[in-house]
């Protein structure tokens, strides 16, 4: 069981009950807890007792006389009470500069998410758009070797006219190929 101090109602003390309200989203937050407050009769009977004599008893086994550096051993409760008072405005500050502060995480975090899904999806885009590219090229290498088995076909049907043509030239002549310069020297005239 938690100890709640006299005025402060339980359900503002509901930090742990924050959960993110989605994945990377903004998260709820409840109130900040109350620091105590005290009634005014309870603050006067405080101002009016004074501090306790410790006398030698703090030693150097007392974990906490470093805490009060700058307080008077003679200052009595009345200070005491204005410490708690500044402490309490000094942890509110404190909290609302972290609230801020956690705001703006949550604004950037937001925004760089945002950024990160657009590259995403340019990512996804760029890569269906490359294996579109890949597809076309692949199917233009396809087509250039069918285009150069037509032409090696077509090459290979003109050297075969080239040649009936040649032969026919030849029969039209009379069976006679034309001389050429060496054999025209091996002739005697």
């Amino acid at each position: 069981m938690v100890a709640v101090p006299v005025g402060v109602v339980p359900e503002d003390q509901n930090l742990d009950r924050s959960t993110p309200s989605d994945l990377l989203g903004a998260m709820t937050m409840g109130d900040s807890p109350s620091l105590p407050s005290f009634s005014e009769e309870a603050l006067k009977e405080a101002r009016e007792l004074k501090t306790p004599d410790i006398g030698a008893g703090s030693g150097a086994g007392d974990p906490f006389r470093d805490c009060f550096t700058g307080v008077d051993d003679g200052s009595d409760i009345g200070d005491a009470s204005l410490l708690l008072e500044e402490a309490q405005h000094f942890i509110t500050r404190a909290i609302g500069r972290f609230r801020a502060d956690f705001s703006q995480c949550e604004a950037e975090l937001r925004k760089v998410s945002g950024e990160r899904d657009a590259l995403r999806l340019l990512c996804s885009q760029k890569d269906e758009a490359i294996k579109d590219l890949q597809a076309d090229l692949a199917k233009v290498r396809e087509e250039g070797v069918e285009l150069d088995k037509q032409l090696q076909q077509k090459i290979e049907k003109i050297g075969y006219f080239e040649k009936k043509s040649i032969k026919s030239e030849l029969n039209a002549i009379g069976g006679r190929r034309p001389s050429t310069a060496w054999e025209r020297k091996k002739k005697p005239s």
